[in-house]
């Protein structure tokens, strides 16, 4: 099909006998394709099948992050201007597939967690590695390592349920068929979180009671306040603040992605009111210096002593104050323009 013919049919997203009207629609058709057969291939010895299932849950994976992207914007799934502008056209334009570019799919996964960091645990960077991984050495190699596929299975799972739960999609996607296997699978992926878990405490248990059996007792407490005080050097809220850690009872740095306010405002956008330029901080990532533990997204949520700032609303950007001061400046300059002008209906009655 020629590019003409295909901007005027409308036909670029196609997958088989399936011609999907928007983008959009397609990337959803083409991640529930995917992972439902990944989940019917999943049980099979054959080479073919274990070579298909781990490209198709590379694909579910990707395309369900797109989804999720694009739900939002279509063009936030392109990595550079030219194709985000093909993408934010729509599909009756002329969208050429082979020079459109879009995020590699580690890019997308960082891209949906910036979009929405209230879903840490799906979208945890571990669970995109595993099905990504796996992914392209199938692809690249053709091999497949049992263990890794299992894995790469469970976490395919999690960060679909994660994109589906964040795009506010409650839409079938699942075949009914495979119910008894995604159970299956759920329960293997939280119990293997647990044991990690569990593993990574009981590693720093473990280096924090070797460090203080090295020293005497009275060197104890000095010693491991300079451990603390080497992370608590660091703090520089709202981004990075100190939180004890579930280990040692230490404080810890506590990493956070925090929410950008809009500084991209003028008096005409908002001529009654303008934003508060509130912004909201979710754990990311705690490090702790004196027992070493380290903890990531998924691992915070599971942890509750970082329950008390799960989601903590913090004050404006300096960027925000300055584009705040902008807006009045400009609003005041507009009403004393206004001002001086005359009334318009009642000097032409004159």
């Amino acid at each position: 099909m020629t590019d003409q013919n295909q901007a005027e049919t409308g036909h670029a997203w196609t997958l088989g006998s399936q011609v999907s009207d928007t983008m959009v629609t397609h990337l959803r058709f083409a991640a529930q394709t995917a992972a439902n057969e990944a989940l019917r291939s999943f049980d099979s010895d054959e080479p073919a099948a274990v070579l298909w299932c781990a490209t198709a849950a590379g694909i579910a994976t990707e395309t369900i992050m797109k989804y999720c992207l694009a739900s939002t914007n279509p063009a936030f799934i392109s990595s550079n201007v030219d194709s985000a502008i093909r993408l934010a056209r729509g599909v009756r334009e002329q969208i050429v597939l082979d020079k459109t570019r879009t995020l590699t799919g580690q890019d997308a996964a960082r891209a949906v967690r910036l979009l929405h960091p209230d879903h840490p645990k799906g979208l945890a960077e571990k669970y995109v590695d595993e099905v990504l991984s796996v992914r392209n050495i199938a692809a690249h190699i053709g091999s497949v390592d049992p263990d890794r596929l299992s894995a790469a299975m469970q976490s395919m799972v999690v960060v679909i349920s994660a994109c589906l739960e964040a795009s506010g999609d409650d839409q079938e996607f699942w075949d009914d068929r495979y119910e008894p296997l995604l159970d299956e699978l759920e329960r293997e992926d939280v119990e293997r979180s647990r044991l990690e878990l569990e593993r990574k405490k009981a590693a720093a248990s473990r280096l924090f009671e070797g460090r203080k059996a090295d020293l005497l007792p009275e060197q104890v407490i000095t010693v491991m306040k300079i451990l603390e005080a080497s992370a608590l050097r660091l703090i520089a809220p709202p981004e990075l603040v100190g939180h004890e850690c579930p280990v040692c009872g230490y404080q810890g740095l506590l990493m956070r992605y925090v929410t950008q306010s809009d500084t991209d405002f003028t008096g005409s956008r908002y001529p009654d009111e303008h934003p508060t330029g509130m912004r909201y901080a979710y754990p990311d990532e705690f490090s702790c210096a004196v027992c070493g533990l380290i903890l990531v997204a998924g691992e915070i949520a599971e942890e509750h002593l970082f329950d008390d700032v799960d989601e903590e609303e913090v004050e404006p950007s300096d960027e925000f104050e300055e584009a705040l001061a902008d807006w009045r400046y400009e609003a005041e300059q507009e009403q004393r323009r206004e001002q001086r002008l005359p009334n318009v209906e009642e000097w032409l009655e004159t």
